[in-house]
């Protein structure tokens, strides 16, 4: 990306700013604090207030939203914009307009990330290992377990939306259970873990997330 274009184009939607040399500090557009407490990073391509917690991994979808169809034109023309991430506006436009979905993970989650998981995780990892899920997946995922209450025996993997909030979770039994998953009341309509999702790169589809686990 060109930066001294890019540059130009948020100081023309987002207006002056200061320069921090791997940031750029704008007044926030949404929620007009009197300071330029907005941080724009280039290099990472996120966004963030620090007043207001408006913050994305797309400054694209700040040219979009604050600024002319001028200069979303020009933004594409530096940034190499890929056909994928057509997909991804439309999904966020229509999230914008149902609001982001935010759902807690179950009170008795216990998370398997750590370095010695408790015992009585040891049969929710017998299973991971048997599905071939590894350590660094579970890391990745951040993948934990019910040992008790309405999603007790079951593994947890969470998805997060693109501002790191959890939007969902799937709960897959461990010990044989007739119901092999059991999903959270909340809506399906979401991308699931598209925090980690590099809308510019191919994607594999999958039927299930364990294969997507495997396949990640």
């Amino acid at each position: 990306m060109n930066k001294k274009e890019a540059r130009k184009i948020l100081h023309e939607t987002l207006g002056n700013f200061i320069d921090k040399g791997h940031e750029y500090l704008f007044a926030c557009p949404s929620c007009n604090h009197h300071k330029r407490k907005f941080s724009i990073n280039l290099d990472k391509n996120v966004f963030k207030c620090w007043v207001c917690d408006y913050r994305g991994r797309n400054i694209r979808r700040v040219i979009r939203r604050f600024g002319s169809y001028l200069q979303l034109q020009k933004w594409d023309s530096i940034s190499g914009r890929a056909d994928l991430e057509r997909f991804a506006d439309l999904f966020n436009e229509d999230k914008l307009e149902r609001g982001n979905q935010k759902v807690q993970l179950p009170e008795e989650f216990i998370s398997l990330t750590c370095e010695n998981p408790p015992a009585t995780g040891r049969y929710a990892m017998k299973y991971l290992d048997s599905r071939g899920v590894t350590k660094t997946d579970i890391l990745k995922w951040k993948i934990g377990f019910c040992f008790e209450g309405e999603f007790r025996n079951r593994i947890i993997i969470p998805s997060f939306d693109e501002d790191g909030d959890c939007s969902y979770f799937i709960a897959r039994s461990y010990t044989g259970d007739s119901y092999k998953y059991k999903n959270p009341r909340a809506s399906k309509d979401i991308v699931f873990n598209d925090l980690f999702i590099d809308w510019n790169k191919d994607l594999i589809l999958v039927e299930g997330v364990f294969d997507a686990l495997v396949a990640g």
